[in-house]
């Protein structure tokens, strides 16, 4: 995002081709009329000849004349095509707008030359040099403020924050964690379309000049009048979710770029710091809608499109492989002797373990890389993890560096105290609350949450109800604690175990060791004995008992972790988090040096948990209406739009009750042609996207071998957009979210697509180049098996025609898109993270395929054709490979009991238990409970 000033040496550059530009552009206006009357002469007659004239002289051989006249003509009808060309092309290009390609290849010569010639009068060496008269504002950095927020108020788009910061690159030397690091007193040159909409939070400072400056470090001059704001309601506090990915009707184009609302959703990437804690909370996210789906209903989706942009943001900032680090505990505690892990280091992928005491015994794939020190490289293949409790159920991270992040076993720490500065260690505590509450090796604790913020803790509370609870009072928790301490210490001894950990994974007297972990928020001064006392008692105990306590109170006897050594002592430690977010780790666990400390600013909690509601809510939700106009009458996936909601039932929709209006292609295409577009899609005589299954698109041209990824990404994201369309700012963002992705990358993965997808009949490339309003999009023609698919369903209903189903699911290949790249990869583009809530989200197309299937199936059975419901069966499970939805189970049965045959019936009711890890059909969802009792007798449904 950074705007940066190009070298001195790319701007003469642009200055020399621009002069060469300028200097061919009046040789061909002006030189060539010169040029031709010197050669040929003046080409009009005198007078004009008379018919008996022009007969002789087209009678009389041709002393050379005519032929010199005839090239004459030529010449001076090029010179007419190229000026008018040169004429046209300045015209439009001075006025902002796409002149019409009505001249051809002399047309295009002309835009290349007329757009050097302008670039080199705007070249930013040029127009630096006269910098003293360009109005600048100034804003003055106040306490609380932070760059995004300060990008809102004067530019309206939070994203834009990285034009503020390469406007200002004093500061990113004087700050390593420049532009995330900002101090009051700074002052930040502002870009020229700045413009104060008025103080909010996290950017309260004032603009300190409107005046020219060239050196913003330099005094300041007095500030003007301030500017009045727009009308309009007041900003809220913090980032507006962005606009989902949806297509919109194409609008007259401008008379100049007008800032659009920025569709990517990328609100985490720059705002969601934890990338375990996203990690963590993708995951939950995914188990939970994984469970939801078994509920389903017909023509209904799991996910609300409501909080699209918050998961766009979740899917962004997840940066670490939270199931890998699982697997990786439970393999070591199912390896017979599980060593004492102190702390856990992910760095570049590979997991290092830091132990309290060296082993030299490392198990293979991990290897010993010094003194208490194991290590796990990120390709290293893992056994299957054994069936046994997470042994590590406090681990947590407080600290990440570029390269990954550092997790530590408050259990094995007893007490840990959070210092520094109130708001960054708030921050930190309430990021562990919220690993607790997501990571998958924290299943079995118990959080009890005192001092935080009513509000606060109840969110908190919501993210995970069975772990996280509000405490009645802080004294009372002390001593439930300290009690536990004592009876937990006994045991152990009394079971002859090193610690709690090993209980866990001995399976001994299993139930007393689930962690108890009390988190406390600025406790006052008259707990703070209690706290140390509660130390005190765990540095007795000597060992891991099942209880910690994590606190922002300064408790005067706990140990500074800097002094502790190695990690290897228990009973507390404390560590600072610095005004700008730092955390020193001092010693602990080995030694990190300084980190970045975990944190979940306050202002995410509500869009996190909401997240989190809608996941773990059984309720699902209607199908959105289809977004694009030729789409009209059908909702997303091509079924019919429901009855108005006052005559639709309560159980939701049973079977598509309205009949379907006619839907239009693509540019005014009616259903009646869709054979040939079906045809080509099979023929690939146009380019092609597929995302029913792995993204794969066809083209004619040369396919990119630079970021072929990105290439396909983009025609993806372009056809996803529809006729809005997308600019290059946004492209960038969608394509390189939470990064800055310099003009160049951005510029050659547009032209290696737009090659790749090659020319259209008329000649005119598929991907056009960006219109007046600065955007790009798919031409008329490109074909997407999902829009084609959505296609077949609406004339296969309207009509009740199976060959339109049948082909329509004949287009599925596998799951749809999921999005992200792998999780932990270093250096990895975070691929799709835009599909949430986009015409292309995952959730809905699968329940489109599903759905689709389902009405084969009805239609397949009721003319007695059970093969052929078979298939849409497994067309179906292609979609959702894991079968999570029951509809396909449901149509499965009832396919298999067409056949008569009770023992296959039964073989499948226990195989959907067995996936579904449950021990009795009565714990399936009620239509699938219901179905199983219509088919099977009682006596059977064991």
């Amino acid at each position: 995002m950074n705007r940066r000033v190009p070298p001195a040496r790319a701007v003469t550059a642009r200055v020399v081709v621009g002069a060469l530009a300028v200097v061919a552009m009046v040789t061909i206006i002006a030189s060539g009329p010169v040029l031709l009357l010197t050669l040929g002469g003046n080409p009009v007659p005198e007078r004009l000849p008379s018919i008996d004239e022009l007969a002789t002289y087209l009678r009389t051989p041709d002393d050379g004349t005519l032929l010199l006249w005839m090239l004459t003509m030529i010449g001076w009808a090029a010179w007419a095509v190229l000026a008018g060309s040169l004429l046209l092309e300045l015209g439009a290009q001075l006025a902002g707008r796409r002149a019409p390609g009505i001249l051809g290849g002399p047309q295009r010569v002309a835009h290349l030359l007329v757009a050097a010639a302008l670039a080199s009068l705007s070249a930013p060496g040029v127009s630096h040099a006269d910098a003293a008269y360009v109005e600048t504002t100034v804003h003055e950095v106040a306490e609380g403020d932070w760059m995004w927020h300060i990008a809102g108020r004067y530019l309206g788009d939070e994203q834009r924050y990285g034009d503020i910061a390469g406007l200002n690159p004093h500061l990113a030397e004087r700050y390593e964690e420049f532009p995330d690091h900002i101090r009051p007193g700074d002052r930040l040159v502002l870009p020229a379309d700045a413009l104060d909409r008025g103080v909010r939070a996290h950017a309260t400072g004032a603009p300190v000049t409107s005046a020219p400056v060239s050196d913003p470090t330099g005094p300041a001059v007095p500030a003007p009048a301030p500017r009045e704001a727009p009308e309009g309601p007041a900003p809220p506090e913090g980032p507006a979710p962005p606009e989902p990915l949806v297509p919109e009707p194409p609008a007259e184009a401008p008379e100049a770029p007008a800032p659009e609302p920025d569709p990517a959703g990328n609100e985490g990437s720059a705002m969601l710091a934890g990338g375990m804690v996203a990690s963590a909370l993708l995951g939950a996210l995914l188990l939970y809608r994984a469970r939801k789906s078994a509920h389903r209903r017909y023509r209904r989706v799991v996910v609300s499109g409501e909080d699209a942009a918050a998961e766009q943001g979740v899917r962004v900032a997840a940066g670490a492989d939270v199931s890998r680090v699982d697997h990786v505990l439970r393999v070591l505690a199912g390896g017979g002797s599980m060593p004492d892990v102190a702390a856990l280091r992910i760095a570049d992928g590979d997991i290092h373990l830091v132990l309290a005491a060296p082993r030299e015994d490392a198990p293979p794939p991990f290897r010993v890389t010094g003194a208490g020190r194991w290590a796990l490289p990120a390709d290293a293949a893992l056994p299957e993890p054994p069936g046994i409790v997470a042994p590590l159920p406090a681990l947590v991270t407080i600290g990440s560096a570029p390269d990954g992040h550092l997790l530590v076993d408050l259990e094995r720490l007893g007490a840990l105290t959070i210092g520094g500065d109130g708001g960054a260690a708030g921050d930190l505590l309430r990021h562990i609350a919220a690993e607790l509450a997501h990571n998958p090796w924290s299943d079995r604790v118990e959080v009890a949450l005192v001092g935080f913020p009513a509000a606060e803790a109840e969110l908190l509370v919501s993210l995970n109800p069975s772990r996280l609870r509000i405490a009645p009072s802080l004294a009372e928790e002390l001593a439930r604690l300290r009690g536990r301490v004592g009876e937990n210490s006994g045991a152990l001894r009394a079971h002859d175990l090193p610690d709690a950990a090993d209980g866990r994974v001995r399976d001994t007297a299993a139930d007393s060791w689930t962690p108890r972990l009390l988190l406390v928020r600025g406790a006052d001064a008259d707990h703070v004995a209690d706290l140390d006392a509660l130390a005190t008692e765990l540095a007795a105990a000597g060992r891991r008992c099942a209880v910690a306590v994590v606190s922002t109170a300064t408790a005067t006897a706990t140990a500074d972790l800097a002094a502790d050594t190695g990690g290897r002592g228990y009973g507390g430690g404390r560590v600072t988090v610095t005004d700008d977010g730092r955390i020193d780790t001092g010693t602990v666990a080995g030694g990190h040096g300084t980190l970045t400390a975990a944190a979940l600013p306050a202002h995410l909690l509500e869009p996190y948990a909401a997240l989190v509601r809608d996941a773990a809510d059984p309720a699902d939700h209607p199908l959105p209406p289809a977004p694009e106009p030729w789409a009209a009458g059908t909702d997303a996936t091509g079924g019919p739009l429901p009855p108005a909601p006052t005559d639709r039932a309560s159980t939701g929709i049973d079977a598509p009750t309205v009949p379907l209006p006619t839907v239009g292609g693509t540019g005014g295409r009616r259903l009646e042609e869709l054979e040939e577009q079906v045809q080509r899609w099979w023929n690939g005589d146009v380019p092609t996207l597929a995302i029913l299954g792995p993204v794969r698109v066809t083209a004619p041209g040369p396919a990119p071998t630079h970021r072929p990824r990105a290439c396909e990404e983009l025609v993806a994201l372009l056809a996803a957009s529809g006729a809005r369309g997308l600019t290059a700012a946004e492209i960038g963002r969608h394509l390189w979210p939470g990064a800055a992705p310099s003009a160049a990358a951005r510029t050659a993965v547009i032209t290696d697509t737009r090659r790749w997808l090659g020319d259209a009949p008329d000649g005119q490339p598929w991907l056009a180049e960006s219109d007046a309003s600065g955007r790009y999009r798919l031409r008329d023609g490109v074909l997407v098996d999902w829009h084609l698919f959505r296609r077949l369903r609406a004339r296969g209903l309207r009509h009740r025609d199976t060959d339109d189903l049948r082909t329509a699911l004949r287009l599925v290949r596998g799951a749809p898109p999921q999005g992200a790249a792998d999780p932990g990869a270093v250096g990895a583009r975070v691929c799709y993270s835009w599909l949430p809530g986009s015409p292309f989200a995952p959730d809905v197309v699968r329940a489109g395929v599903i759905d689709t299937a389902h009405e084969l199936v009805e239609q397949c059975l009721a003319a007695g054709d059970p093969v052929s419901a078979g298939w849409a069966v497994q067309q179906a499970w292609l979609a959702d490979p894991h079968r999570h939805d029951d509809l396909p189970w449901r149509d499965l049965m009832r396919v298999t009991a067409h056949t008569g045959d009770p023992e296959s019936l039964r073989a499948l009711v226990a195989a959907l238990l067995h996936r579904r890890e449950l021990d009795s059909p009565d714990e399936l969802s009620d239509d699938t409970r219901e179905l199983i009792e219509s088919l099977l007798p009682a006596t059977d449904r064991r």
